[in-house]
């Protein structure tokens, strides 16, 4: 099966160009106006929630879809990626916390070009850096991880008094919507 940036499926990229138009537009708003049976449209909608290009919610009865609201998810960064910048993401993302040592073994290649292949995933804002005390890690930056280094921030700042209680409140609760979004 081929990647969303391969032409043999213009079906996803109706999906996304929907719900792009549309955010919040639910499962049979889809099926009709795609004209899509409901097997062929599960299939493509759960495909793009693995890739992480959307989620989707429940909303009373139905499951409503929205693009993922971190850009560096989006479809047009990855189509910007080299064949061997997708493999490093992809192996970061199957493997959480992978160092530098197990990517080289399993990209063989050279410790210079692994370098730039994760600077450039570094600045799409794809993969965040780890340091401990063994050296680096790497970790595909999730909707969820980003807002859970955000309340992070959040709280430390609230506890240095550099926020005020409201600003902290309100901020809080549209973080903690946002998760339950993802």
């Amino acid at each position: 099966m081929g990647t969303i940036e391969e032409p043999d499926h213009d079906t996803r990229e109706l999906l996304l160009d929907r719900i792009r138009e549309t955010p919040g537009i639910s499962f049979g708003a889809l099926m009709r106006s795609l004209e899509l049976n409901e097997g062929t449209l599960r299939y493509h909608l759960t495909y793009l929630e693995r890739k992480e290009l959307i989620y989707s919610r429940k909303k009373g009865r139905r499951r409503v879809y929205f693009t993922s609201a971190c850009p560096s998810l989006s479809s047009g960064v990855h189509r910007k990626l080299t064949r061997e910048q997708r493999r490093v993401l992809n192996l970061i993302k199957e493997s959480p916390g992978i160092d530098q040592g197990s990517l080289l073994s399993s990209m063989n290649i050279h410790k210079k070009d692994l370098r730039g292949i994760i600077t450039k995933l570094q600045d799409e804002h794809l993969i965040w850096e780890i340091e401990n005390g063994n050296g680096v890690s790497y970790e595909y930056i999730t909707r969820e991880k980003l807002v859970n280094e955000i309340l992070l921030d959040l709280v430390e700042r609230f506890l240095k008094g550099e926020i005020d209680r409201n600003a902290f409140l309100s901020i809080k609760r549209w973080l903690d919507d946002n998760r339950e979004n993802s």
